[in-house]
């Protein structure tokens, strides 16, 4: 993933994946990540869609993250190797934070 600098008058232009880009893209070093979850565990981990793209960017980026999930996405699961335990987990009525 790379992030870029958005404004409420960005042009914006639809690119690989029909993601909507601003143009000209100016990438930025983001202060913190949201990440969405399939599902997490009550130690941090989080599941993702399966591609991949938020477990390399978070290991490509010490930032500190936290992934949004439902509560009844809570799961038994063991990580792999690749993945990075987030800072908080927030959902409906609840912020989970770690470390």
């Amino acid at each position: 993933l790379q992030f870029g600098r958005w404004s409420g008058h960005a042009v914006m232009v639809r690119e690989h994946h029909q993601v909507f880009v601003p143009h000209p893209f100016v990438a930025v070093r983001p202060d913190v990540i949201v990440a969405p979850c399939v599902g997490f565990d009550p130690r941090g981990w989080r599941l993702g869609y399966g591609a991949g793209y938020y477990d390399r960017t978070l290991h490509g980026l010490e930032v500190p993250a936290a992934g949004v999930a439902y509560d009844v996405c809570e799961a038994a699961f063991e990580p792999g190797p690749h993945d990075r335990p987030l800072q908080a987990i927030i959902t409906e009525s609840r912020c989970l934070r770690f470390r």
